[in-house]
């Protein structure tokens, strides 16, 4: 598996600082390093998880410059120049909602018909098709967020455990950028939590 996206993927997008083990993340001067909070009081450094055994289940370490290749990949319909790597069908076919999610809550009436499609999840934030698709491991989270139909894409990438910020700056940024209608998201996903602690405070 390693040997095949690093020939098949990283090589030919040019994804030069991206490798499959913290063995090989460690090994780097400017590797980041993971943290947690507890209580929301003080950051606590958290060791890397190895996950070599499972390597497609989250083992690849990479750096915004290098996602962005990946997220270009993905907007240009599987081309890199004039190089094709991964068929326009077979994008499309990632992109395309397989089975339908339960909408939770409401609390965002502007985030409609969520599916699930070939390992991204697919809605619509104020008509606009998102693809995205985030992850976390041991102190890390990450999103690499997409909007086809205007060639807009995200990634962020934070070395904060289980860290919900980058959905929001995700959807603000769409705002912003798209020049849509804008909301509080923030409110929408902290102001909850923030008058809880202030009452416990």
């Amino acid at each position: 598996w390693e040997d095949f996206v690093k020939t098949n993927i990283f090589k030919p997008l040019g994804m030069n600082n991206s490798n499959f083990s913290v063995k090989d993340m460690a090994s780097s001067k400017d590797a980041a390093f993971g943290y947690r909070t507890d209580d929301k009081k003080e950051n606590i450094r958290m060791d890397y998880r190895n996950l070599d055994a499972i390597g497609p289940a989250g083992s690849i370490n990479s750096t915004v410059n290098d996602m962005l290749l990946w997220v270009q990949l993905h907007l240009n319909e599987g081309k890199t120049g004039d190089n094709q790597i991964v068929s326009a069908a077979e994008i499309e076919h990632l992109h395309t909602p397989q089975m339908l999610m339960n909408e939770g809550s409401g609390k965002n009436p502007e985030l409609t018909d969520p599916t699930y499609a070939m390992g991204w999840f697919v809605y619509r934030h104020k008509g606009l098709q998102v693809v995205e698709h985030g992850g976390n491991i041991d102190g890390f989270t990450a999103l690499v967020y997409l909007i086809p139909e205007k060639d807009f894409g995200i990634v962020i990438l934070s070395n904060q455990n289980g860290a919900g910020l980058p959905t929001v700056l995700a959807r603000y940024a769409t705002d912003l950028v798209l020049n849509l209608e804008p909301t509080d998201w923030y409110a929408r996903s902290y102001a909850e939590s923030d008058k809880k602690d202030g009452e416990q405070k």
